[in-house]
């Protein structure tokens, strides 16, 4: 599995989206 470091990148980038938006949440609830 080469699809490599571009591939990893984006999935680290969304998850740091996904934990901001759950940290959102939280303060907004």
């Amino acid at each position: 599995m080469t699809i490599g470091k571009k591939n990893i990148q984006f999935v680290s980038h969304f998850e740091k989206n996904r934990l901001f938006a759950s940290i959102r949440d939280l303060i907004v609830h």
